[in-house]
């Protein structure tokens, strides 16, 4: 009964979608789909991992069709409310400037990972440097925090502005290239799959944006394809090594796609879900929030925590178990933090606020035309993709990369204009 329920919603929005956007691939079928396979698949219990509740159905459909019927609402609004000035096209960056930060993060990580760099090349082993770094053993605490805040974000926002260079020059320049270096190393140096994904669904998303079919992503990309089946071997590879309790690559495979609605059951049953008082949007915020809260905390000494850490406290700091023999931790759906905050009713103002930016950057990336806009809504579709894993708009980690790719953005802009005064 519970997975005729979620294929009847799961075909209903695809189907009505197709026919309001008049496209088979929009957010929210993606979203619709991704959800409705993972709960149908969370359903079945493999690996005896625990059964969801039919409690855990019922908040994530709401969660799914609020999400498409804010979508649509906010797409007649705009289209027949909101007209914009269409800019001139202005895709142009710095691959200059984009480089010589490149290099700098490079160095960075080989010198603050030199550790890791020696374990795996001693061991080979991707599961050691991980248990390395989650312990602690090859990187203090403190200098985890650092690297999670400013060389990681910073990087990611280079090879966002780098990819998308890439998918409107068709040049394979050294920015590119060092991005694809600096990822190698993250994944390499901490055995985290994240970032390898990250890059891929970035790459895919932007060239399906420019190219509309994967014929023409194929055909038309055929370099940077290699690269990425190359990345997608190498994430295999770890994964493989990553195994959860010796479970093989398909246990880990479902464990990480389908659990997390698993894990939202088990906190259910636990009462972390509704046993605390409501935290009023502490935690939709918490991503652009912290830095504020962080200089309260520090300068005034207000013992206070941003929304992310109060759940981390709570829960998702903690590694809970999902069956007999595993047990995992961070990834009990949007869910968690919407129902934190709002109650039941966070299954309605979540997917509203995540409708509303997502119409705002799909029309600034359709009418300003230029880098910044196109490379905003790619990386906010690429994270809006894993809201049945957790919500990462709430944490400083993802919503900081906005503010770095405006700032190298407007470096860069303000360098050419530098430039072209110079030379006139």
């Amino acid at each position: 009964m519970t997975q005729t329920i979620i294929i009847f919603v799961a075909i209903t929005f695809i189907f009505f979608n197709r026919l309001l956007y008049k496209k088979m691939f929009t957010l929210p079928s993606i979203i619709t789909l991704i959800w409705c396979s993972t709960l149908y698949l969370a359903n079945f219990g493999l690996f005896e991992v625990f059964v969801p509740s039919f409690e855990v159905t019922i908040y994530a459909l709401t969660f799914v069709t609020s999400f498409n019927i804010f979508s649509f609402i906010f797409s007649i609004f705009y289209t027949k409310r909101k007209k914009t000035i269409t800019e001139i096209s202005n895709m142009e960056i710095n691959s200059k400037l984009l480089s010589q930060i490149l290099i700098i993060l490079i160095i960075a990580l080989i010198f603050i990972y030199r550790k890791s760099l020696l374990l795996f090349i001693t061991t080979g082993n991707f599961n050691t440097v991980r248990n390395a770094y989650i312990n602690w053993e090859s990187i203090d605490n403190y200098m985890q925090v650092f690297t999670s805040i400013t060389i990681s974000p910073i990087g990611k926002a280079l090879y966002i502005l780098s990819i998308i260079d890439y998918v409107n020059t068709k040049k394979i320049k050294s920015n590119l290239i060092l991005s694809l270096i600096f990822v190698f190393l993250s994944m390499l140096l901490t055995a985290g799959r994240g970032i390898a994904v990250n890059i891929v669904l970035i790459f895919l998303i932007s060239l399906w944006l420019k190219e509309k079919s994967l014929k023409n992503i194929v055909h038309n990309n055929k370099k940077i394809v290699k690269y990425l089946f190359l990345f997608v071997i190498i994430l295999t590879i770890v994964t493989n090594q990553r195994n959860l309790s010796g479970g093989n690559l398909f246990t880990s495979l479902y464990v990480y796609f389908c659990g997390c609605f698993n894990l939202f059951g088990v906190y259910l049953e636990k009462n972390l879900v509704f046993g605390e008082s409501l935290m009023y949007g502490q935690a939709l915020i918490s991503g652009f929030s912290f830095p504020i809260i962080q200089l309260i905390r520090y300068v005034f000494k207000i013992d206070i925590l941003p929304g992310n850490y109060l759940l981390e406290e709570l829960a998702t700091g903690k590694y809970i178990a999902i069956s007999p023999t595993i047990a995992i931790n961070a990834t009990p759906t949007s869910m968690f933090a919407a129902i934190r905050d709002f109650g039941e009713l966070g299954l309605i103002i979540y997917p509203l606020v995540i409708a509303f930016f997502y119409t705002k950057l799909k029309n600034a990336y359709k009418n300003k035309n230029n880098l910044l806009t196109e490379a905003f809504f790619v990386f906010f579709i690429s994270e809006a993709l894993f809201l049945n894993m957790s919500y990462n708009f709430g944490k400083f980690q993802t919503s900081s990369i906005f503010i770095y790719m405006f700032i190298i953005y407007k470096i860069s802009k303000k360098k050419e204009k530098n430039y072209v005064k110079k030379n006139n």
